[in-house]
């Protein structure tokens, strides 16, 4: 979902009076292309890509530090609440934005979000340290998204994130590739033999029946031949397979669902039937590529082109980020 999101590409709108609509179009060309160039676009699928594996992703943006005083400096902006009115052409060289995996954070707490639940920042990190190094960056800094929302007991066992993707499938995913390699055991052993046999010398003999098995499964396949005494009674029972590609596909569309990616999609087989529950399927799946825009993408995207504008052009320009429509094609069209 986080690829098909960013795919549809977006606009990027002044809404405030500029220098006319020709010339905002240019310039908003000219961000777009640098954006690309300064990989924004795969910072937005990483994040994206992020929540679901860990259950959260966070995103910083980045800057050039060409001594270590400036370095200190810039540590020293980004351990205080962001402040767009520090940020002025010339004291700083903005490089893009980082998508952190969560392992590389540690979370601080001030006295309010550490310790006071009525507070709407109670259990949500009000720094988060970087690495082993002495440097913290505050939240206001971040981009964080979450993959689904759980209690403040569970919190910390998440990295103070959300429940993981792969955490949340591994069960259902387990028992799906099980049925799946269930179906090439039961091809190869369909079917059974049934041979009338004296079962009191057999289980008195047990070294001497399983020469006799062994014997009668080397000489006895699909196409092999089998011999037998004259009065023995021998039946064959074939167990039928025919459904149980459907049991198979029922398994993988419950992965499906857990991933919220419709099952065509995910398995790359074709859907069968155009009814208008297939249709609502891709209907739920677009909604979902939206939300993913609206809530991860346009804060990050938005953050990225103020800090662009300030800092490359020294402009103060009321922006905004529109996505495309979203062309998800029903199963007739």
């Amino acid at each position: 979902p986080g690829e098909d999101a960013i795919a549809v590409g977006y606009k990027l709108q002044f809404n405030d009076e500029g220098e006319g609509t020709e010339k905002d179009e240019r310039l908003s060309k000219r961000l777009i292309k640098r954006t690309k160039a300064m990989g924004v676009n795969q910072a937005c699928r990483k994040l994206d890509a992020n929540k679901r594996v860990y259950g959260m992703g966070i995103a910083v943006p980045c800057f050039e530090a060409k001594s270590e005083q400036e370095k200190k400096r810039i540590d020293a902006m980004m351990e205080n609440p962001f402040n767009w009115d520090a940020i002025k052409k010339g004291n700083l060289k903005y490089i893009g934005m980082k998508v952190v995996d969560p392992y590389w954070l540690c979370p601080e707490f001030d006295d309010v979000s550490g310790f006071d639940p009525i507070s709407k920042d109670f259990y949500e990190p009000t720094w988060w340290q970087v690495g082993n190094m002495n440097r913290r960056i505050h939240k206001s800094w971040c981009i964080k998204v979450v993959n689904t929302i759980v209690s403040d007991l569970l919190k910390p066992t998440y990295y103070y994130g959300g429940v993981p993707l792969p955490q949340m499938l591994m069960k259902r995913l387990y028992s799906a590739d099980k049925v799946a390699d269930e179906a090439q055991m039961l091809a190869m052993s369909k079917r059974l033999l049934v041979v009338d046999a004296n079962i009191q010398k057999l289980v008195a003999n047990p070294k001497e029946a399983a020469k006799i098995m062994d014997a009668l499964k080397f000489a006895r396949d699909n196409w092999g031949v089998f011999f037998k005494n004259p009065n023995t009674n021998v039946q064959q029972v074939d167990t039928y397979i025919t459904e149980f590609n459907q049991l198979i596909m029922t398994q993988y569309q419950l992965v499906a669902s857990i991933a919220q990616i419709p099952a065509p999609k995910l398995l790359k087989v074709m859907p069968t039937g155009f009814s208008d529950v297939s249709e609502l399927v891709w209907k739920d799946y677009a909604q979902q590529i939206c939300s993913i825009q609206e809530d991860e993408y346009v804060p990050l995207l938005e953050m990225h082109y103020g800090l662009l504008l300030r800092l490359e052009y020294g402009v103060d320009r009321e922006h905004e980020v529109v996505f495309n429509p979203v062309d998800v094609p029903t199963l007739m069209e």
